[in-house]
C-alpha cells in the first residue's frame, strides 16, 4: 500500500521532502511506505502506525487510495459524472477511490483504482493522490474540507464533479443518485460514506456508520476507523467523535484542536506545569515527565540515541557512552564534527582515515582493538567516531573520523594509536590501494584568497611530480587534479577534487593514499601545515606559487617544525645530498 507522507510542524502542513528536520535530524529518505532519519528507517502500516509524532513536528501518512482523480487515457481529460469516455462508456458516477461505467455488456462496471488491469482496459487511467494539495491545505485543528462556503468534516464529504459536496446532500437530490451510482446492484450497498462496497465487504464502526474496506484501518483496541479520521490524529484513537461516555481504557483529550479518545498511558501529567500532555509533547527522565521547555533549559540530549541526561558535559548518556565506543555508524554520521576540542585554536584538523581489515580478523575485532589504542591516549568516545564507507566494502572496511582539533593533538593521540602492535597487526590501509587518508581544515579563517592560493599550488602542473610523491598516489577518481585559477575559489570545485572546497566549514585535502606508517602518517599532516603556511597571503608572490622548489626551499627552511615532511622528501631525493 501506497501513501502520501506529510510534514506538518507549527501551522504549515506540506508533503515531507529530503532534508526536512525532525529532533535535529534531516529526512535522508522517503519511499511508498517509509522515511529515513539518523539511519533509522520509519514504516507505515495501515493497521499499526500511521503517524510519528516528534519533539516539534509530526509526519503522517494520507493513503494514497483515499484520494484520486481519474483521467481518459487517450484524451488525458478529466473524467466527471455525466460524460463519457473516448471508448463511449458513460460515466455515472466519480468517487474518492473508484469510477462507476457503462460496462461493455450494458451493466454498470465499478472500478476501484487499485485494479489496474482493468483500469486500462477500460480506457481510464487513476492518479492517486490527485487533491493531497488540497488535504495539505487543510485547518489542522478540526480535518475540515470546504464545501461551498462552510467547511464540513471529511468523512462527511466527497469529490464530486469539480468540487466537494455533502454526502447527505448527493444521496437524498434524487437527481444525483441516477449520476452516481448504480441503485439496485445486486450484491451492492451504499456505505455511510457514499460509497458502492460489496455488502459482504462492508466494514461497520463504533459509531453506527459503514464504510469499505478502502476507507478504514484497523485500531490497536481491535475496533476500526474511517482512514481520513485516523490518519488526522492517531492511530491510538478510539474514535474521532465525542460520545456520552468514555471507553474503558481511554481518556477524552483536546490535542492540536481535536478532540479525540487516546488511550489512558498516552497521555501524562507533566512535573514542571502540573498540566496533562501526551506522551509526545512531553519528555520522559527518570520515570517522571517535562516539558520540553524544562528539559533544554536542564538536560542534554544524547547525540547517539536521543535522550535526555544530566550531564553536562557529555555527548552521550551513560549506556550510549558504552555502546558507541566500537559501533560503526552510517557515511553520514556527523557526530564527530560537533565534539569539543582539546585545544580550541582558530584552524583545526579533521583526519578521515579509511582502512581495511587484515586477512583473518573480522571488522569488530579491528574497531575495538584501535578503540582500546585511542582509549589509552585519550577520551575516545569523544576524538574519533567509525564509520561505513562504500569506496572500501570489498577490503571490508571502515573509515576512522577524528573530531576537529589542533594537529599537534592529532600527532600526540596517533602517534600512540599507529605505535599498538595489534592495531598495526589487524589493520592495513596501504597495501589494498583503496584506501585513503583526508584532511578537513577549518574554513572560517581562511580568506577566499588564501584558498584560492591553496588551489593553484595543489593542482599546478609543475607541482604534480611532489605532489604525487607525498601523496603516494597520482590523481584519480576520488582525488582528481587538474590546473586552477585564483578565481576558481568563487566557482567552487567537486567533493572529489583534490582540494574539495564544496563544504561550507572545512576544505579538505583529498590527495593521500591511506596509511598505516607512523612517520607517513605524520608526514601528511605536516604536508597539509606547510601547504597551509605556504600559500598564506602576503607570504610570497603570487607568481611563485606552484613552483615546487620555492615550496620545498620553504620546508627545508622550517625542517625542525615539518621533520617529517622534510626527512620523507629528503629520502626520495628532492633534496640534494
Amino acid at each position: 500500500m501506497s501513501y502520501t507522507l506529510l510534514y506538518e510542524h507549527e501551522s504549515v502542513r506540506r508533503p515531507l521532502q529530503i532534508g526536512d528536520m525532525l529532533d535535529g535530524y534531516p529526512v535522508s529518505a522517503i519511499g511508498v511506505d517509509f522515511f529515513e532519519v539518523d539511519n533509522v528507517r520509519r514504516y507505515f502500516d495501515a493497521e499499526s502506525v500511521a503517524c510519528y509524532t516528534f519533539a516539534h513536528s509530526r509526519v503522517i501518512a494520507v493513503r494514497n487510495s483515499c484520494y484520486a482523480h481519474f483521467f481518459d487515457r487517450v484524451t488525458g481529460h478529466l473524467l466527471l459524472a455525466g460524460r463519457s469516455t473516448s471508448s463511449g462508456r458513460y460515466v455515472h458516477g466519480v468517487f474518492h477511490e473508484c469510477i462507476v461505467l457503462d460496462s461493455p455488456d450494458g451493466e454498470r462496471e465499478i472500478l476501484f483504482w487499485e485494479a489496474s488491469k482493468r483500469m486500462m482496459d477500460a480506457g481510464v487511467e487513476a492518479r492517486c493522490g490527485a487533491t493531497v494539495t488540497e488535504f495539505c491545505g487543510l485547518p489542522r485543528e478540526n480535518g475540515c474540507v470546504p464545501v461551498g462556503d462552510e467547511l464540513v468534516p471529511l468523512n462527511e464529504a466527497v469529490w464530486f464533479e469539480t468540487g466537494y459536496r455533502r454526502i447527505s446532500e448527493l444521496f437524498t437530490d434524487g437527481s444525483c443518485i441516477g449520476r452516481f451510482i448504480a441503485p439496485n446492484r445486486p450484491n451492492y450497498t451504499l456505505t455511510s460514506t457514499g460509497l458502492m462496497c460489496p455488502t459482504d465487504d462492508i466494514i461497520r464502526l463504533d459509531d453506527g456508520r459503514t464504510a469499505s474496506p478502502f476507507e478504514t484501518v484497523r485500531l490497536r483496541n481491535g475496533d476500526y476507523a474511517l482512514a481520513s479520521e485516523a490518519y488526522l490524529i492517531h492511530t491510538d484513537i478510539y474514535s474521532s467523535h465525542w460520545s456520552s461516555s468514555v471507553p474503558e481504557g481511554y481518556e477524552l483529550f483536546m490535542h492540536n484542536g481535536v478532540a479525540a479518545y487516546w488511550s489512558s498511558g498516552m497521555v501524562v501529567t507533566v512535573e514542571d506545569t502540573g498540566e496533562r500532555a501526551l506522551r509526545y509533547d512531553a519528555v520522559e527522565f527518570e520515570g517522571r515527565w517535562y516539558s520540553h521547555t524544562w528539559a533544554n533549559d536542564n538536560l542534554r540530549r544524547c547525540e547517539e540515541c536521543g535522550a535526555f541526561h544530566r550531564n553536562a558535559t557529555a555527548n552521550y548518556c551513560g549506556p550510549c557512552m558504552t555502546a558507541s565506543r566500537t559501533r560503526v555508524r552510517g557515511y553520514s554520521n556527523r557526530a564527530s564534527s560537533y565534539m569539543a576540542p582539546e585545544k580550541d585554536v582558530p584552524i583545526k584538523f579533521g583526519i578521515e582515515l579509511e582502512v581495511g581489515c587484515d586477512r583473518g580478523v573480522n571488522r569488530q575485532t579491528c574497531v575495538e582493538y584501535v578503540a582500546d589504542a585511542f582509549d589509552r591516549v585519550t577520551d575516545s568516545v569523544n576524538y574519533v567516531t567509525y564509520k561505513e564507507d562504500g569506496s572500501i566494502c570489498d577490503v571490508n572496511g571502515f573509515e576512522i573520523v577524528t573530531r576537529p582539533d589542533c594537529p599537534s593533538v592529532h600527532k600526540r593521540v596517533w602517534s600512540e594509536v599507529l605505535s599498538d602492535t595489534r592495531v598495526l597487526g589487524s589493520i592495513t590501509s596501504w597495501r589494498s590501494g583503496k584506501c585513503g587518508m583526508h584532511i578537513h581544515v577549518s574554513r572560517k579563517p581562511l580568506s577566499e584568497l588564501w584558498v584560492g592560493r591553496i588551489m593553484v599550488l595543489v593542482n599546478a602542473d609543475a607541482f604534480a611530480g611532489l605532489l604525487r610523491s607525498v601523496a603516494g598516489r597520482g590523481s584519480n577518481g576520488y582525488s582528481q587534479v587538474k590546473p586552477k585559477k585564483f578565481g576558481d575559489v568563487k566557482r567552487g570545485s567537486s567533493r572529489y577534487d583534490a582540494i574539495n572546497i564544496s563544504g561550507d566549514h572545512t576544505i579538505e585535502f583529498r590527495m593521500f593514499r591511506g596509511t598505516t606508517l607512523l612517520s607517513s602518517f605524520l608526514k601528511n599532516i605536516e604536508f597539509v601545515e606547510a601547504v597551509l603556511d605556504y600559500c598564506r597571503p602576503h607570504a610570497r608572490s603570487l607568481q611563485v606559487i606552484g613552483d615546487p622548489q620555492d615550496f620545498l626551499s620553504y620546508v627545508g627552511e622550517q625542517r625542525k617544525r615539518f621533520s617529517n615532511l622534510f626527512g620523507f622528501l629528503k629520502q626520495k631525493g628532492w633534496y640534494d645530498s
